[in-house]
């Protein structure tokens, strides 16, 4: 046999052999993978979660804030985000990246079919009715389930007592809410902190979640920012009351009060009735949840 053919069916037998070796890899990664979702872990850091995707929340912000750094220090740079070539714009992306995603998504038509059953639906979702209604079932029994153990029903770890969620939860639900971001929830951790987990009028400890509400100073409807300088912690009781009033007209009206009305029997605050914006407390959610 020459020298060339035997040496080009050397070649091909070992290519051979590499093929098979990463297709076996990729194969054995693929079950391994299988198996930690099967099992509920996370398939990055292999750490037990409940949420539906593959990785867990704690993964999934690292990998966000990963992203985002990347980006930025492309940026810095000098250069695309998407070909990292040179580019002196104000936008993340050059022109021809630009316009290739608008050519690339101009051609595209509106989906017809439902995602999950492949059945009809409207071009406003990309799932049809009935698996709206389904997944909203899901998402239901999953939180009373989390509520029986005992568990946070926005992340599913530890909560506290009978509150539904746990503090950080509960901190991103009002960051998202108040500041227009949920990972902007540090700095109303922080700003709590400053206030030693007291109310700005009352001094009553405040509880994430269950008693603590945030408080524009002054308020929006009359001309205050939605910035983090504008914002205080303070009870429901006091938000409901003090409503758009200014702090000092809201002084005036407490102690005009004050000044004509004995003091009750009963002095404590947390006899007060807490129900916000139609809610029940957490406490009466998970007695029913569990009767």
């Amino acid at each position: 046999m020459p020298i060339t053919k035997s040496l080009e069916l050397g070649l091909k037998f070992a290519s051979n052999v590499v093929f098979d070796g990463a297709r076996g890899r990729l194969k054995h990664n693929r079950d391994y993978r299988r198996r930690l979702v099967e099992a509920g872990r996370c398939v990055r850091c292999r750490r037990q979660h409940s949420s539906r995707s593959t990785i867990c929340s704690q993964c999934t912000e690292k990998r966000a804030e990963l992203g985002r750094a990347r980006r930025i220090q492309v940026r810095q740079e000098g250069k695309c985000v998407k070909c990292h070539e040179p580019w002196s714009g104000s936008t993340l992306r050059c022109v021809r990246c630009k316009q290739e995603a608008r050519e690339k998504w101009a051609g595209k038509s509106v989906k017809r079919h439902c995602v999950r059953c492949a059945g009809p639906k409207d071009e406003t979702y990309k799932i049809c009715k009935k698996c709206r209604a389904k997944l909203r079932g899901e998402a239901r029994i999953r939180r009373i389930e989390l509520i029986k153990a005992g568990r946070c029903t926005g992340c599913g770890g530890a909560r506290q007592g009978s509150i539904l969620w746990c503090e950080t939860c509960a901190l991103k639900s009002q960051s998202r809410k108040w500041l227009g971001d949920y990972r902007r929830w540090s700095e109303l951790k922080a700003l709590l902190e400053t206030q030693n987990h007291q109310c700005a009028y009352t001094g009553e400890v405040l509880v994430v979640g269950h008693n603590a509400a945030v408080d524009h100073k002054i308020p929006r409807s009359r001309g205050g920012s939605g910035e983090i300088t504008n914002l205080q912690w303070v009870t429901y009781a006091v938000n409901a009351s003090k409503w758009n009033l200014m702090h000092d007209e809201f002084l005036t009206i407490c102690h005009s009060v004050a000044e004509r009305n004995p003091k009750p029997e009963f002095p404590d605050l947390s006899m007060i009735p807490l129900v916000h914006r139609g809610r029940p407390r957490g406490s009466e959610i998970s007695r029913a949840a569990t009767e």
